[in-house]
Parts: structure tokens; sequence; C-alpha cells
């Protein structure tokens, strides 16, 4: 089983990195995708594409997270990062 703390500490460094100083602070509550965002477009692909290559560097492949995504109409990072620990530990369990 994958920690939360884990995936939460990859979503968040990568939000930093795409983001520079966009933000003063991550803040788990803010929506990520839907109306409300904050994030552009671009910012969201690029952020979830830097996720994927964290995760790989943890030994966690073929996880397609725009596809995941985009089956949702708003998350924030929190349900973000649930999201991606709930899909981990059900293919660990597979």
């Amino acid at each position: 089983m994958i920690k939360l703390k884990i995936i939460e500490s990859i979503v968040h460094k990568s939000v930093k990195e795409i983001l520079k100083s966009k933000f003063d602070k991550i803040e788990n509550l803010e929506n990520f995708i839907g109306i409300e965002s904050e994030y552009e477009s671009i910012e969201i692909i690029q952020i979830l594409s830097l996720i994927e290559e964290e995760m790989e560097h943890e030994g966690l492949q073929n996880y397609d997270l725009l596809e995941i995504v985009a089956t949702y109409e708003t998350l924030t990072l929190e349900e973000l990062i649930r999201v991606i620990v709930s899909r981990i530990n059900s293919k660990i369990t597979k």
C-alpha cells in the first residue's frame, strides 16, 4: 500500500515546480480542475505530467493521470491525491 504522504509530497513538489511563484502557498482544498480553478489548462497538463514522472521515479508506472482526471468535473488537490492513492492501491492489491 502506498502512503498518502508520499503522493501528497509528489503532487506538492510538482505544483511548485510548474507554477514557481504563482501562489505563495499550496492548499489541498483549492480547486485543481473545475470552474473555480486557479490553474490554467496548460499548467494542469504540465503538473500531471510531472506527477507521472515523479511517480515513475518511485517505481509507480503506467498511470495516465490526464485520463483519470478527465473523468471528473472538479477536483481539489486533496481529492486528486486521494484518487491517485486509490488507483495505486487498487492496482497493487489486484
